[in-house]
């Protein structure tokens, strides 16, 4: 059986996206697409999803923006979207009559997310500073697999000040928040001292925290010398 396609070149957010009922949507922007929405299907009704163009394709959960309720998406993340990297992603949806929403059954990120750099996403715990320029980010990305956020961070030469404590703080790459706890070791360079660390994450939180000693004692003041080195994976909500 052949596959009906049809393309969409749109940008920005999307709601009720009418697909003329096609088994296939290429997604062909050339920049951030957010669907918000999909015309409204029939029960068991699938719809494939690739991305095809420059541009990131986002699937956004129950987002509200999308006026009509029968429209809206169900993914399996919640707490923020559901990305398909540029050209490479593809995801399926089948729409449930009995809810009256798209349901997201399988996805494949297709490569590594890194977002957007942002000095804000980095801070200190109490009154410390984490002063992170855009080129101590060795490595900042993530993978999206079901409910598990797999990240890779890796920050050289920054700077820490203000009144020393016990936590360096990155908001989680892709806005998601933590489902239950974690603790993971890392690695870390304490004003140029390497030491064995750790990662936290609390249920419910929106920061990953980095602390260098196992029981946590306060970060050294440094000045382009501390390095934060973390690969590991979060569960989501």
């Amino acid at each position: 059986m052949k596959w009906t396609e049809t393309t969409t070149t749109s940008t920005g957010d999307v709601d009720g996206l009418d697909f003329g009922d096609a088994d296939l949507l290429r997604c062909n922007n050339a920049s951030l697409m957010t669907i918000r929405g999909l015309k409204a299907g029939v029960q068991g009704q699938r719809l494939a999803i690739v991305s095809v163009g420059a541009g990131q394709v986002d699937l956004s959960h129950q987002d509200t923006g999308e006026a009509t309720a029968a429209n809206r998406l169900i993914c399996f993340a919640t707490s923020a979207k559901t990305s398909l990297a540029a050209g490479v992603g593809a995801a399926i949806l089948e729409y449930d009559a009995t809810t009256a929403r798209w349901r997201l059954i399988a996805r494949e990120q297709g490569a590594w997310i890194t977002p957007t750099f942002s000095a804000g996403d980095y801070s200190g715990s109490g009154s410390m500073t984490w002063t992170v320029d855009s080129g101590d980010v060795m490595d900042c990305s993530y993978f999206l697999v079901g409910r598990v956020l797999n990240l890779g961070i890796t920050i050289v030469t920054s700077t820490v000040g203000g009144t020393l404590d016990l936590s360096l703080q990155r908001v989680i790459p892709g806005g998601f928040t933590v489902l239950g706890n974690m603790c993971e070791v890392i690695r870390v360079l304490n004003n140029g001292t390497e030491a064995i660390g750790y990662a936290t994450a609390q249920d419910g939180q929106t920061v990953l925290k980095f602390q260098r000693s196992i029981p946590p004692t306060n970060w050294s003041a440094s000045t382009n010398n501390t390095y934060v080195l973390y690969t590991g994976a979060i569960p989501v909500a």
